[in-house]
């Protein structure tokens, strides 16, 4: 085999195992939409999305952590239970955390796109931060636009009930991003 052939055959099993692992993590996004704890006061849940997106998007990488967010939206909007609370279907994306979607794919894309270039853990932590706040930015528009309230009262609703739990989510991903053990090189 000429070195031109075992370089094609190694990109295209990380190819092949990072397009799985884009579709293993939709699914675990998915799956952690059904960690739901409703609030009473907003209609925003808390749910485990956040910790599996931020991880698959350190993970995957780049254009891999977006098709992973396309697999978790396409599968959910053709009904699948990948919805907080376990619902799917079009119409949640017009719903009042519809923005909440759109913050997943820019924040999948900062982290994908990022990561390589934090070479130091500081970096990376930081950049796993921002990522996770990202989500709020279309999020809160979106919200307060649907339930045409002040900037006061969306933050209150969809933003100040968060910081604690991405706390901890942010935590969770980056210990494990960071483990060697978990660490694949390409």
């Amino acid at each position: 085999m000429s070195a031109v052939q075992l370089v094609f055959e190694r990109t295209r099993k990380i190819a092949f195992s990072k397009h799985i692992g884009a579709l293993g993590f939709a699914v675990l996004i998915g799956l952690g939409a059904s960690w739901k704890v409703s609030l009473p006061f907003t209609p925003v849940p808390i749910t485990g999305q956040t910790l599996f997106l931020l991880l698959g998007a350190a993970f995957l990488k780049r254009y891999y952590s977006l098709e992973m967010v396309g697999f978790y939206l396409l599968f959910g909007g053709l009904g699948l239970p990948f919805f907080a609370g376990g619902v799917g279907g079009w119409g949640y994306f017009t719903g009042a955390t519809g923005g909440y979607l759109i913050g997943f794919v820019l924040a999948s894309a900062l982290l994908g796109f990022g990561i390589d270039r934090c070479p130091k853990r500081w970096q990376q932590l930081l950049l796993f931060f921002v990522a996770a706040k990202v989500i709020f930015v279309p999020g809160l528009l979106w919200l307060k636009l649907f339930l045409n309230i002040d900037w006061a009262k969306a933050i209150a609703l969809g933003f100040t009930p968060f910081v604690i739990g991405d706390f901890l989510k942010i935590g969770l991903a980056f210990s494990l991003y960071s483990l060697p053990s978990l660490r694949v090189k390409n």
